[in-house]
C-alpha cells in the first residue's frame, strides 16, 4: 500500500461526500486506501458515507460512537492505515487531478 488517506468526519456528510467524489474521480495509479473515522455525526454522514462508498474495496469507515475530536480521530484511523504514506485530508477538500501523484512523487 503506497497512500493511506486519512478524513476525519463530524457533520460534514455533503462536503465528505465531495471529497471522496473527488479521490475517485482523480484515482492515483499506485495502491491506496482511504479511511473515514465519522465523529458519532448526527447528520448522516456514516450511513451516506456506507451508502455510496461501501462497495469500494479502497474506503474504509470507523464509526466512533463519541466525538474523539480531531486528533483522536486521525489517531484511530491511523492506527488502521497501512500505507507507506499517510495524508491527512480534511473533509472539506476536493482532490485535482494529478495531485495525488505529485504529492507521492514529491515525497
Amino acid at each position: 500500500m503506497k497512500l493511506s488517506i486519512l478524513i476525519v468526519n463530524w457533520n460534514t456528510r455533503d462536503l465528505v461526500v465531495k471529497c471522496m467524489n473527488s479521490i475517485l474521480k482523480n484515482e492515483p495509479s499506485f495502491l491506496y486506501e482511504v479511511i473515514i473515522v465519522d465523529n458519532a455525526s448526527t447528520d448522516g454522514s456514516r450511513e451516506t458515507v456506507a451508502n455510496l462508498f461501501g462497495h469500494n474495496k479502497h474506503i474504509h469507515v470507523i464509526p466512533s460512537l463519541r466525538n474523539l475530536g480531531f486528533a483522536r480521530g486521525c489517531n484511530l484511523a491511523y492506527q488502521s492505515s497501512s500505507g507507506e504514506y499517510l495524508l491527512l485530508l480534511n473533509p472539506d477538500t476536493e482532490v485535482q487531478e494529478d495531485a495525488l501523484e505529485a504529492l507521492v512523487n514529491y515525497l
